[in-house]
């Protein structure tokens, strides 16, 4: 349903899902913790990004490959770049892709 929001361009109805979730103690999954860290990168929101990122610790999945690049792209977005070499230097596995335009 978060994705489907994102899709939409839904940002706010995204992240207040998301944020019901933690409410009601549903623990988010990669998935999940990727496409909102994606959701906090659209809208610029560091402070929403962090909370993703503090969640992704949490739950363990902050060591999950497409969560890592997720939140390294949400902290590019939002010109934190100090966060987004953190999250890479933490990264067990780190790949570096070229982007074809």
């Amino acid at each position: 349903m978060i994705n489907g929001y994102l899709k939409c361009s839904s940002y706010v109805e995204a992240f207040d899902l998301f944020c019901k979730m933690d409410h009601f103690n549903v623990k988010p999954g990669d998935f999940t913790l990727a496409t909102v860290s994606k959701v906090a990168g659209e809208i610029r929101d560091l402070v929403a990004g962090k909370l993703v990122h503090c969640q992704s610790i949490k739950t363990g999945f902050v060591l999950d490959i497409v969560v890592s690049n997720s939140l390294i792209s949400m902290y590019k977005k939002c010109g934190e770049f100090e966060g987004m070499k953190n999250v890479f230097d933490e990264m067990c596995e780190r790949n570096v892709g070229l982007g074809m335009h």
